[in-house]
């Protein structure tokens, strides 16, 4: 399941469902830890939903066995045994990184652009820390 799905803990949930009346040799995985969509509830926390969309995507994934950009697995139970048993869908998923070559010249265009971004920040953290001390120091001299 995506982080944060409830409120107050950013702990993963793993739902496992068990069919006594499975015949296969081999359980299906699903990772939906991509899945969901951030929004803050009645107490101002910030958690993820899954949307009615996602939901039904997951389930008739699960239902007809459609791997559809590699969030399903199915796992053989002789996988799971020599794995000691460890079910975390983690383990079964293949990670796909992207990355970028980037000639010296463009590394160093970045480079010193995202610097001077940091500069900014920097800047304007200070500016407004000062305005604040500011602010500050005038109700205190109104009292």
């Amino acid at each position: 399941m995506p982080p944060d799905i409830f409120a107050n803990t950013n702990t993963s949930v793993s739902i496992l469902f068990i069919d006594t009346k499975n015949i296969k040799d081999y359980c299906v995985l699903v990772d939906a830890s991509s899945f969901g969509e951030k929004i803050k509830d009645a107490n101002d926390n910030q958690k993820t939903v899954l949307r009615s969309f996602e939901t039904e995507k997951i389930v008739n994934s699960y239902l007809n066995e459609i791997n559809e950009n590699g969030y399903l697995v199915t796992v053989k139970y002789d996988d799971i045994k020599n794995r000691n048993y460890k079910i975390n869908a983690g383990q079964y998923f293949s990670v796909e990184v992207n990355f970028e070559i980037m000639d010296r010249d463009k590394f160093n265009k970045m480079k010193k652009k995202n610097i001077n971004e940091i500069k900014n920040i920097i800047y304007d953290n200070e500016k407004l820390t000062k305005e604040i001390f500011e602010i500050m120091e005038k109700i205190e001299n109104e009292n």
